[in-house]
């Protein structure tokens, strides 16, 4: 913000005007508040789609724009940025189908701009599933 001084040679009336509209001009900046409408979003849900009860590990990978990092997950999680707009995630625990992790985007997006992939997938007993058929992820804003 830029600081407003008053100088000897401004005619005092100018003094108490000039920082007035300075103000008043100042009052409509901005930006304006989200619409209803608006579908952009600065968290979103990644959720698993699984077709078994066992899981115990998987990593995924989410492209997209902004990503910023994980946020909250209901299991334990590791992520690193594997590229400019590319998160590769490794979720551990007792897995089932739903919200696996929740990420903060550093700028809103649309939901659709964000895409999920399953690249692996361990039962609990620590043995690698042989197919990943089945399986899916998907991506929605969070809940406010």
């Amino acid at each position: 913000m830029q600081v407003l001084r008053c100088y000897s040679t401004v005619k005092p009336l100018a003094k108490l005007c000039l920082p007035l509209a300075a103000m008043a001009s100042l009052a409509g900046c901005g930006e304006p508040p989200p619409s209803a409408t608006q579908s952009a979003t600065i968290t979103l849900v990644v959720s698993l789609v699984t077709p078994h009860a066992d899981d115990g590990a998987l990593i995924l990978t989410i492209t997209g724009p902004d990503l910023e990092s994980v946020v909250t997950t209901p299991y334990v999680a590791y992520a690193r940025a594997t590229g400019s707009g590319t998160l590769r995630i490794t979720v551990v625990g007792d897995l089932v189908a739903g919200p696996v992790v929740t990420l903060r985007l550093s700028v809103p997006h649309d939901a659709a701009a964000y895409a999920g992939t399953v690249e692996q997938v361990a039962q609990r007993t620590d043995t690698l599933r042989d197919a990943l058929t089945g399986y899916g992820l998907t991506i929605a804003p969070a809940a406010p």
